[in-house]
């Protein structure tokens, strides 16, 4: 059996990870990120998800909102590519930090093609489990 996080057919939703949604990580150094493997300035696109900074002197944090608002309108509604797919709110757009790493700049999942390849085969045997006379052609 194959399996990814982009193929979920019983948890659907409209966004991929709560980097892009209400969750939230403070590091050790005080670090406010939207996205775990973006959890240190030195680390690949933290400008991207790294949105604000607990200061130790004055005990407080601060928050860059415009950036965190930027990562909230990354979901299905808003995100093009998405629009006609199928495998919409099976992968919710993909993952937006892989998304990146491939060259997306956020705005097309990372695997779309291969997300859309495994839920076609994983309807097609879903059908054929229900129905086995039908005959699935893609």
């Amino acid at each position: 059996m194959i399996g990814f996080s982009c193929r979920s057919f019983t948890s659907l939703k409209t966004f991929y990870c709560c980097a892009v949604s209400d969750g939230f990580t403070v590091t050790h150094d005080g670090y406010v990120t939207a996205c775990f493997e973006a959890c240190g300035p030195d680390r690949p696109y933290a400008d991207t998800f790294i949105y604000g900074h607990y200061d130790f002197d004055r005990h407080d944090f601060s928050f860059n909102f415009d950036k965190l608002k930027k990562l909230q309108k990354r979901h299905i509604y808003n995100l093009p590519f998405c629009q006609d797919c199928f495998c919409k709110y099976m992968c919710s757009g993909d993952c937006p930090i892989h998304s990146l790493k491939m060259g997306f700049n956020m705005e097309r999942g990372a695997r779309c093609e291969v997300t859309q390849a495994v839920a076609k085969y994983r309807l097609a045997k879903i059908v054929k489990e229900c129905k086995p006379d039908v005959v699935v052609a893609f």
